[in-house]
């Protein structure tokens, strides 16, 4: 019986002993950990529910970036950290300058933040720790790397490129305004037969003349020098009938030029024209540029079918109600040269970058004229509309061909 109950407590204690090693192994490495030399902890690394003082002290907070977000303005983005309280933003002038808090993010989850009034063009300095309370006590990640950013101006979006009013030797770029831009700057790059002039600010117009892009600031600028008074008398047309208009050259310029445009005179040809603008603002007499927008190509994007018909339908219509004497009459159409064919009216020519819709406003006027003024002089009371896509050495009309550099459609009401 001794014996057995030698063996059962031998048995006990070994396994007590077993059960003592089993929980002593964790219990070491959780010492050995607590009481490791001061490397930094990769925050990422770090479990939401894992931390204590010492970790976070270690925790080194990453600032991804930090960047030029407006004119007055700059963002910084960093990684979040699972099961803080949040962070605080600290910024100086200088690398090695003097950093005050500026901010405190009180929520965990959010990664960026913007900071707003600042002086466009000059560098400013981040850097961004974590906190959080632990044990009623408020405790702070390290400090993340530095890094700087200046506001500037932001980028151009531009939204279409075309001619205006179907003039055949100006082109108008559109694009989105940005806060704080004192104006805008374009370039331009010319591709002919593979070969590019590279983006720069002036082009060549059909004398060869060089042209610079013009806004509204520009051309109102010009306007001012040019009438000190401060108006402009223009005269206008209603009804057929003159009348004469003031405004202020603010209007005037506007009239001309949108306050989100810029325009420049080139020849239109069969070359391949794209276009970049940027932002500036001037600061203490220096200019402060934004990024250039994207590359925008100017295409071609008249349907002259399109057009031909609403022109021919509203010629029908027009005589139908003002004049009965005239109307429309479909013929074989040839080229306006051809000695089958006579021009009463010459509406007028329009660029091959014309909006469809400038195209069709402005040519209805010419029809509305065409139609009263050929009955009233006692002319044909029958004609039909004809386009002509006109080419270097194409003939333009019945009398001339065009000798210059530019490729544009002429319109015509042919008897």
């Amino acid at each position: 019986m001794k014996a057995k109950k030698l063996k059962k407590r031998l048995l006990v204690t070994t396994l007590a002993l077993a059960v003592a090693c089993t929980f002593a192994v964790p219990a070491l490495a959780e010492t050995t950990t607590d009481y490791a030399d001061e490397q930094t902890v990769i925050a990422t690394d770090v479990k939401a529910t894992s931390w204590t003082s010492s970790k976070l002290k270690k925790a080194k907070l990453n600032l991804i970036k930090v960047a030029s977000y407006s004119y007055d303005k700059i963002k910084l983005t960093w990684e979040p950290l699972s099961g803080v309280d949040g962070y605080q933003i600290y910024r100086a002038t200088s690398k090695s300058g003097t950093y005050k808090k500026v901010s405190t993010v009180t929520d965990p989850t959010k990664s960026t933040y913007i900071n707003g009034s600042r002086t466009c063009g000059k560098t400013y300095y981040y850097k961004v720790r974590a906190y959080k309370k632990i044990n009623g006590k408020t405790v702070y990640s390290k400090f993340s790397s530095v890094m700087s950013a200046a506001p500037k101006p932001a980028k151009v979006t531009i939204t279409y490129a075309y001619a205006p009013d179907t003039a055949v030797t100006t082109i108008a770029i559109d694009f989105k305004t940005v806060r704080g831009a004192t104006d805008y700057e374009g370039q331009i790059n010319q591709i002919k037969d593979g070969e590019e002039t590279g983006f720069r600010n002036y082009s060549y117009d059909e004398d060869g003349l060089r042209r610079t892009f013009s806004t509204y600031k520009t051309r109102l600028a010009m306007l001012k020098k040019q009438n000190p008074s401060g108006y402009v008398s223009i005269t206008t047309f209603e009804n057929g009938k003159p009348s004469s208009k003031r405004l202020t050259v603010e209007e005037y310029a506007e009239s001309k030029i949108g306050k989100n445009q810029m325009q420049i005179s080139l020849v239109q040809d069969d070359s391949v024209y794209q276009f970049r603008v940027r932002a500036y603002r001037t600061v203490n007499g220096k200019k402060i540029y934004g990024p250039w927008s994207d590359t925008y190509t100017l295409k071609e994007t008249l349907n002259i079918d399109e057009i031909y018909k609403e022109l021919r339908q509203y010629a029908i219509d027009y005589a139908a109600e003002n004049e009965p004497r005239w109307h429309y009459e479909d013929r074989p159409t040839g080229n306006p040269q051809n000695s089958n064919y006579y021009s009463d009216g010459e509406l007028g020519r329009f660029s091959i970058y014309s909006k469809q819709e400038d195209v069709i406003r402005l040519y209805k006027g010419g029809i509305e004229t065409y139609i009263l003024q050929v009955v009233k002089q006692g002319g044909y009371d029958s004609g039909f509309l004809y386009f002509s896509r006109v080419g270097v050495g194409d003939w333009d009309d019945h009398f001339s061909t065009n000798e210059g550099p530019s490729i544009y459609y002429n319109a015509f009401m042919l008897y």
